[in-house]
């Protein structure tokens, strides 16, 4: 694990969006995420520094949103959801 002090690790980032996540295939797909604070929103780039960084979430799988444990099998029931699909 590497630590990193101050604003010494900087990210820019654009908005993206992916509308095409990865398919269900059976198995958890382990996902980290994080939540940065930002001072414009209305700005196309954002630093992504360790300075703004409020949280980071996970490991989590993105489809059956379980938590990661040593125990947990490669098998993922999939979404939650209890809304019928069209």
């Amino acid at each position: 694990m590497r630590a990193a002090v101050g604003a010494g690790v900087k990210v820019e980032a654009t908005h993206k969006h992916h509308t095409q996540l990865p398919g269900f295939t059976g198995r958890h797909l382990w996902t980290v995420m994080g939540v940065w604070q930002v001072a414009d929103p209305a700005r196309v780039r954002h630093e992504l520094d360790l300075e703004n960084l409020l949280t980071l979430e996970g490991p989590r799988c993105l489809h059956c949103e379980q938590p990661w444990r040593a125990t947990i099998g490669a098998h993922c029931p999939g979404p939650l959801s209890t809304e019928a699909t069209p």
